[in-house]
């Protein structure tokens, strides 16, 4: 369910499954519920940037979703995500970006 882009449904199901599964299957369906949040949260970090964050939530957002995505084996996406940030029409925004972004560097 999760590579057909639903993770919510995936997490719903793996949370019903953990309540009847024999012990030694639980960790594993715990990765998967990991996993299906995981998509679900870059869902909603881009939903804030989309949806008119102010430049500090904003920043913060485009940060989780691209230090996540690499995560998921999405390495350029999150190179794309850094771009639209530090890019950003928005130069408080870009400015909050490029201060996240250079944090660790």
């Amino acid at each position: 369910m999760v590579e057909h882009g639903e993770p919510g449904a995936a997490a719903e199901v793996l949370l019903d499954a953990l309540e009847f599964a024999p012990e030694d299957e639980v960790p594993g369906l715990r990765v998967q519920l990991g996993i299906a949040h995981l998509e679900l949260a870059c869902a909603e970090f881009a939903e804030s940037v989309e949806g008119g964050a102010d430049a500090r939530t904003g920043a913060l957002a485009i940060e989780l979703l691209a230090r996540t995505l690499p995560l998921r084996g999405r390495a350029d996406d999150a190179d794309r995500v850094w771009t639209y940030g530090l890019e950003h029409e928005n130069e408080a925004l870009a400015a909050e970006v490029r201060l996240r972004y250079h944090r660790d560097a």
